[in-house]
């Protein structure tokens, strides 16, 4: 592997890219083959180990190590919140130029104990910041353990938006105000990998 300065932007502007370009494929291969393609991204920044990986008879180039089972965990999170590309807090932190990410959530992943900060990553669009600007102040509702004015705020992002993050927060405010947690930490553990 070749060190490379500004990592995080490289990968986070060939997310962009792929989700743009998968954008205008989807038309065709609806067309086509009556389908449409999604994909899902984790972004994480950190070390890791990464080169051929086995024996002499086999082997494969790959990268292992906390900060690669982190980024496939943020992948699969994903289908959770009904988003297309997921960055961590440590991938934020190391970016250079300008992109829009709306904060999602605080998460525990599966096989961690320590809570994450995880942020999606948006196409940079008047609308995309009008709705990560708004979608904060629901969050903030929602991590305070005000579950009935963010389930309001959520509802009509769901609505105005069409966003279905914002839905994902409506199922979890109800399920909130049903069985109010007693000890509340504005963290969300995740079951799935």
């Amino acid at each position: 592997p070749v060190d490379v300065d500004n990592h995080a932007d490289r990968a986070c502007a060939s997310a962009l890219e792929m989700v743009a370009i998968l954008n205008r494929l989807n038309p065709e291969f609806r067309r086509e083959f009556g389908i449409t393609l999604d994909v899902g991204i984790g972004i994480n920044t950190g070390e890791a180990v990464v080169g051929n990986m086995g024996s002499r008879q086999r082997f494969d180039y790959t990268a292992i190590g906390d900060t690669v089972n982190l980024a496939s965990r943020l992948e699969g999170l994903n289908k959770v919140y009904r988003t297309r590309i997921i960055v961590s807090e440590n991938t934020k932190r190391s970016l250079r130029g300008a992109f829009l990410l709306r904060t999602l959530d605080m998460v525990i992943v599966k096989g961690r104990s320590e809570p994450v900060r995880i942020y999606e990553l948006l196409e940079d669009t008047p609308r995309n910041r009008a709705l990560a600007e708004e979608f904060e102040k629901a969050l903030s509702e929602y991590m305070a353990g005000r579950f009935e004015s963010a389930l309001i705020l959520f509802e009509a992002l769901s609505l105005r938006y069409g966003d279905e993050t914002s839905g994902v927060f409506v199922k979890r405010c109800r399920e909130m105000m049903e069985n109010p947690p007693s000890d509340w930490k504005g963290i969300y553990t995740a079951r799935e990998k």
